[in-house]
C-alpha cells in the first residue's frame, strides 16, 4: 500500500505535515478501567470552571477558532475562511458543555485521549476496510475541503473522524491506519511528538506499537 498527499493540498495549507502510523494485530476487545480513567480525567480537566478557569479558556479559544485547521491557516495568509469541523472540535464541545465522551473501543478511547492532549485533530480508519492505495487530495481543483480517497472511492471528507464512514473503526478492528493533521498551529516537531505518544498509549492498551511515517512537501508518499 502507498499513502501519498496530493501537492497541491500543500499550497492550499503551507507547511501541512501527515503523521501516520500502520498498527496490525491490534488487541482492541473490551475495556481498560486504566484507558476509561485517562480520559475521565481529562474530561474533568477541561470543565474546570474557578480553579481551571484559564485551561477552559484556552480550550474554549481553540474550540472557536484553532480546532478548525483551516480557518487557521487561511487566517495566516490574510485570507477569511469557511468553519470546517474537526473531530476534536466535536469532542471539545462535548466536554464543555459538560458531558462526557461515549466510549466505543480502546483503540478510538487512544487517539481521543492523545487528540484531546494535544488539542489535535487526529484520524482512525480500519485498513482492512481500504481498498488499496490511500490518497489525501482536494476534493475539487477549486476546493478547499479535502478527501480520503483510495481505488474505490472517498472513504473520508475533512479533518473529521465519522465513525459511519465505510473505513470506520469498531471493537472488531485489528488492523488501522492512524492520521495526526499537522496543519498549523501544529509544527512538524508537534507532529512528531503526538505520533510518539500515540505509540506509547497504542502499545499500553492494544499491546501493539506500530511504523511511523510523516508526509511533507518534500517527501509527500510513503510505502507501507
Amino acid at each position: 500500500m502507498q499513502i501519498s498527499v496530493e501537492k497541491n493540498l500543500f499550497v492550499k495549507y503551507p507547511g501541512f505535515h501527515l503523521g501516520i502510523i500502520i498498527l496490525n494485530q491490534i488487541s482492541n476487545n473490551g475495556k481498560d478501567q486504566r484507558l476509561s480513567l485517562l480520559l475521565e480525567n481529562i474530561e474533568k480537566l477541561l470543565q474546570l470552571d474557578s480553579s481551571g478557569m484559564l485551561l477552559k479558556r484556552r480550550a474554549e479559544i481553540y474550540a472557536a477558532n484553532l480546532l478548525s485547521p483551516e480557518k487557521a491557516a487561511y487566517e495566516e495568509s490574510g485570507i477569511k475562511p469557511e468553519h470546517y469541523h474537526s473531530n476534536v472540535e466535536e469532542m471539545m464541545k462535548v466536554i464543555l458543555q459538560g458531558r462526557n465522551l461515549k466510549s466505543s473501543s480502546k483503540l478510538e478511547d487512544c487517539a481521543r485521549y492523545i487528540s484531546l492532549k494535544f488539542i489535535a485533530p487526529i484520524g482512525v480508519f480500519d485498513s482492512d476496510r481500504i481498498n488499496g492505495d490511500i490518497s489525501l487530495c482536494l476534493k475539487n481543483a477549486n476546493s478547499k475541503d479535502v478527501v480520503f480517497k483510495d481505488k474505490k472511492s472517498i472513504f473520508s471528507e475533512g479533518w473529521s473522524n465519522n465513525p459511519d464512514n465505510r473505513a470506520g473503526i469498531s471493537e472488531k478492528t485489528i488492523n488501522a491506519v492512524v492520521f495526526v493533521y499537522g496543519i498549523s498551529p501544529l509544527s512538524k516537531i508537534s507532529v512528531i511528538e503526538i505520533l510518539h505518544e500515540l505509540k506509547e498509549v497504542f502499545g499500553m492498551f492494544c499491546s501493539v506499537m506500530g511504523k511511523e511515517y510523516v508526509l511533507s512537501v518534500v517527501n509527500n508518499k510513503a510505502k507501507i
